[in-house]
């Protein structure tokens, strides 16, 4: 159960200290809604993948 949910969606930086928006993450944050399971490493991911 998702208990809060942000109004919108923060784009992944580069890097943590980055203030550049690079990559949206709607279709993994998608993903994760339906499969009813938290990735606690997406942010990662997405920065491998970028």
């Amino acid at each position: 159960m998702i208990l809060r949910t942000p109004k919108e969606t923060p784009y992944v930086t580069e890097t943590p200290e980055s203030k550049e928006r690079l990559y949206p993450p709607y279709k993994e944050e998608i993903e994760m809604f339906k499969a009813n399971k938290f990735n606690e490493n997406i942010l990662i991911e997405l920065r491998k993948k970028g």
